[in-house]
């Protein structure tokens, strides 16, 4: 049996995460004996969310006013025309996971999402134009509107008041800071496919 040393742990235990791998493939993939693997993942983790922790790059903060300026004008950078009331700097959606169906029918209720029609979790997630998160509520029941989860991000941007925009779909509300893109707002400006492109690349 090998011994792995702390980066090629490391390697295994994202390679599991990002893979939803199994087990077994870890153990042929970095040569460690099966019954080791499970030992090393649960380590490996622990590892790393200590050091996640501790690491001030790691933290979720929302960006200062001069932060949301500079992440503006590289969306404009790349998407000219992005100016005035289309400035961008982040873009946020939900994200729901499945969860395993309950045997309780109230549970089985509040986590139903009669979209998907299936049990899930919601979570709403704001990156910035860079890809890293800024803000998020997660583990959210599965009935949770995206719009709902998202109230205490209105709260804050009508403290704020921000010139910059966040990009949203039609789910979320078009409040102070927020650019919610539906059917009329598209037609009514000539960024239109640069604001879609912006939205999807993130």
């Amino acid at each position: 049996s090998t011994t792995l040393c702390s980066s090629d742990c490391l390697a295994c235990f994202l390679f599991w995460f990002y893979n939803f791998a199994n087990q077994e493939t870890c153990s042929l993939l970095f040569g460690i004996h099966p019954r080791k693997t499970s030992r090393i993942l649960v380590l490996a983790r622990a590892v790393l969310l200590a050091a996640l922790l501790d690491h001030p790059d790691s933290r979720v903060t929302f960006p200062s006013s001069d932060e949301r300026a500079v992440l503006a004008d590289i969306a404009s950078e790349k998407y000219r025309g992005l100016t005035g009331d289309e400035q961008v700097w982040g873009f946020i959606d939900g994200c729901k996971l499945n969860v395993v169906r309950s045997g309780d029918q109230d549970i089985q209720n509040a986590h139903h999402s009669g979209w998907l029609k299936r049990q899930v979790v919601n979570n709403v997630i704001l990156f910035d134009v860079t890809g890293r998160i800024r803000w998020y509520n997660v583990n959210l029941l599965g009935n949770t509107h995206d719009s709902a989860a998202t109230l205490p991000l209105y709260s804050h941007l009508r403290t704020c008041n921000p010139v910059e925009k966040i990009l949203a779909d039609k789910a979320f509300a078009d409040v102070s800071g927020m650019l919610p893109l539906n059917k009329t707002r598209l037609e009514a400006t000539d960024n239109g496919p640069a604001l879609v492109s912006l939205r999807q690349s993130i």
